[in-house]
């Protein structure tokens, strides 16, 4: 079973999320949207056996919950082959989060890294098909106002037991919540 580890960014995207389902159902294009919110994959599954996905799931909550809210910047809008994808710009939190997943992987649960965790790109997929011209699906998705920055703070954990797209489902969410510090809300309120 793989076990995937991504930031939820549905909420802060929802008008590419909704061209991306509508353009990928006219075109006729797979969109991975249909099976899963959008996100930001952190690492390529950690394989695990059945009796230790609770396990996994807890140690990868670990992870988060060691994780202050922080920015990503978008870089844009990227046709690579069969892949059209969102991609963010890698900073030193991203860089964090991967590698203690990647270790995590290694050293707890046998989980070799997948040759993509060597050169990871940070990004959330919209069409995956090797199948068909996504050129079309690109330029249409092009014209959709993208932010310049998402703030982090809502993470999520999927599951496959074959890897493929189509096959992972939402296992659990998790939330960092409020993006300001307590001592920051204490000064608000005292200034008042």
């Amino acid at each position: 079973m793989l076990v995937l580890s991504a930031i939820l960014i549905e909420n802060q995207l929802k008008e590419l999320r909704e061209q991306a389902l509508k353009i990928g159902q006219q075109m006729g294009v797979k969109c991975p949207l249909k099976v899963l919110p959008m996100h930001v994959s952190l690492k390529i599954g950690i394989e695990v056996d059945k009796e230790n996905l609770d396990s996994c799931v807890d140690a990868i909550c670990d992870i988060y919950s060691k994780t202050e809210p922080f920015s990503m910047e978008v870089e844009g809008l990227e046709l690579s082959g069969g892949i059209v994808w969102l991609r963010f710009k890698e900073n030193q939190k991203l860089t964090d989060l991967h590698a203690a997943l990647v270790e995590l992987g290694k050293k707890r649960f046998g989980s070799e890294p997948d040759g993509m965790d060597l050169d990871f790109k940070f990004h959330s997929t919209l069409f995956m098909d090797s199948e068909k011209d996504l050129s079309l699906a690109f330029e249409e998705l092009s014209n959709v106002k993208l932010p310049q920055k998402i703030t982090v703070r809502n993470f999520l954990i999927g599951t496959s037991d074959n890897g493929k797209p189509e096959g992972y489902s939402v296992y659990k969410h998790f939330s960092l919540g409020p993006d300001i510090s307590v001592k920051e809300q204490w000064e608000r309120f005292e200034s008042k």
